[in-house]
């Protein structure tokens, strides 16, 4: 999938920084960071479970 994101100048500026220092494109970083938001619980999910984050992963769907 691909798709377009508006940044400020201040958010392209510490993208682009961040993926200098990591030696990455800017798309990899931000693909990367995308991935990992998504690979988390939800939040109001895992306040609502009491039996703890490793079983949140797998309820999960």
């Amino acid at each position: 999938m691909v798709f377009a994101i508006q940044l400020s100048d201040e958010q392209t500026r510490a993208l682009a920084e961040t993926a200098r220092r990591l030696n990455v494109p800017q798309e990899d970083l931000a693909a990367a960071a995308i991935r990992d938001l998504l690979s988390r619980p939800s939040p109001r999910y895992q306040r609502s479970c009491p039996l703890g984050p490793t079983v949140h992963r797998g309820l999960q769907p």
